[in-house]
This record gives structure tokens, sequence and C-alpha cells, in this order.
């Protein structure tokens, strides 16, 4: 019995160390996404300068970085939440013309 006890606790060490690790993994991940992100927005704004000002129809460049600025807000949101809370998600413009 005892040995029984001592194998089912060396087991749940072992279970829990990869959960550790892919949540280790998940979060550089989404850390790296956020760097992509903030780069996306600092392209967008080269590229709203450097665009026409007398075209008929333009894009709606605020608020595509808005949008970018809402991922990226959720995706650090994610990474710095407790798993227990529940948290609120606003829906994207999708609207760039």
């Amino acid at each position: 019995m005892k040995h029984f006890f001592k194998l089912i606790i060396f087991s749940l060490c072992c279970l829990s160390t990869p959960l550790h690790a892919s949540e280790d993994i998940e979060r550089t991940n989404l850390a790296k996404i956020i760097s992509e992100v903030d780069f996306l927005l600092q392209r967008v704004e080269k590229i709203k300068h450097e665009a026409a000002h007398n075209q008929r129809i333009r894009f709606h460049y605020d608020d595509l970085k808005n949008d970018l600025k809402v991922i990226r807000s959720g995706v650090s949101a994610y990474i710095n939440a407790d798993i227990n809370n529940g948290r609120v998600i606003n829906p994207l413009n999708g609207n760039y013309h």
C-alpha cells in the first residue's frame, strides 16, 4: 500500500511537469504574437503616413490600429490573467474602407 501511494505521487509529479512546461511554451509563443502585433502597428503607422491622401476611397488605418491594439490587449490579458477569472472580449471593428 505504501508503495502504491509513492507510485501515485511520483506519477502526479511526472504529469504536472509537462503541463507546466506546455503553459510556459504557450505563454512564450503568445508573447511572440504580441511582438508581431507591435511590429504590425509600426508598419501600419508608416504606411498611413506614406499613403496618398487624395484618393476617393481611403483605407481606415486608425480602425486597423485600434483592432490590432484590441488583439494585443486580449493576448496580453490572457498571458497575465488568473486562470480562474472570466474576461470580457471586445468585438473587432473589421471595417477598413
